[in-house]
């Protein structure tokens, strides 16, 4: 494995503890700033929309620091060429982490990074849902 590709791995495995545990605001370090996030037919466009929509899922309750819910990411393959990267994530996102956990969602994260001031960020992460696991 290059370095590379480590560090694009270390991305994608903050970007799920900062998702559990971070203020929304730490996003900034993992998007882009013209950054997409879809899902389905939700799609959040640019940082600012990113980090609003983690906002209101905190206030939801659906994820982040106590909800007791947690995201557990394993990316499966990682492709470098250059300043830009793909990389494929298996995603289980688990509710009642404080009592018996149970998986609420599996899904596929597709997402695509760059290398940017010397770091690498997520320039579009898709979220593609397994309907069957996540019923």
């Amino acid at each position: 494995m290059t370095d590379q590709e480590s560090a694009i791995r270390s991305l994608i495995s903050r970007s799920a503890f900062y998702g559990d545990t971070a203020a929304p605001e730490s996003y900034a370090e993992i998007y882009t700033s013209d950054a997409v996030w879809a899902m389905g037919a939700v799609q959040q466009e640019g940082i600012d929309a990113i980090i609003e929509a983690t906002r209101r899922r905190r206030t939801d309750g659906i994820s982040g620091p106590g909800t007791a819910s947690r995201h557990v990411v394993v990316p499966m393959r990682v492709e470098v060429d250059g300043e830009r990267g793909h990389a494929w994530s298996y995603l289980l996102f688990y509710r009642s982490t404080d009592s018996t956990p149970t998986v609420e969602l599996f899904a596929v994260y597709e997402d695509t990074v760059r290398l940017e001031n010397d770091r690498w960020q997520i320039e579009r992460r898709t979220v593609l849902v397994d309907r069957a696991a996540g019923s």
